[in-house]
């Protein structure tokens, strides 16, 4: 009788583990897929980003807008800068790209803690006391 429960005991134990193995396997499978996926969203959403980027200095609202539209929460963007104003939103743009340009040569570089103009992370008085 004693070999039974202990039979049926090592039974027990033996398929708790095999379920607790199993189980954590699934976990990290799921936890390495997960990660893949986030890799992928953050790769297209960087190659979205910089198209935005492109078409708004080409001053292409037909493409922004497109790209704009596909993006969370792009519809209310769309209601700010629209066919009308996108010329100016463009123009805007441009001269923040010049801006960064001439700190760039003056030494002063966007970056955490830098002059990250806009971000309401920095300004340019930080990125300067750090040179």
């Amino acid at each position: 009788m004693k070999k039974i429960y202990s039979i049926g005991a090592i039974l027990v134990v033996g398929i708790m583990t095999l379920t607790a193995t199993s189980a954590f396997a699934a976990t990290q499978t799921n936890t390495l897929r997960g990660s893949e996926d986030r890799v992928a969203r953050m790769e297209e959403m960087k190659v979205s980003h910089e198209a935005i980027q492109k078409a708004t200095l080409d001053g292409d609202y037909a493409t922004w807008s497109k790209l704009v539209a596909e993006m969370p929460m792009g519809g209310e963007r769309l209601k700010v800068i629209t066919a009308d104003n996108f010329a100016e939103f463009s123009r805007a743009h441009k001269l923040m790209a010049e801006a960064d340009t001439i700190l760039k040569g003056l030494g002063i570089e966007k970056g955490p803690g830098k002059a990250e103009f806009g971000k309401g992370r920095g300004g340019m008085h930080r990125g300067m006391m750090e040179k």
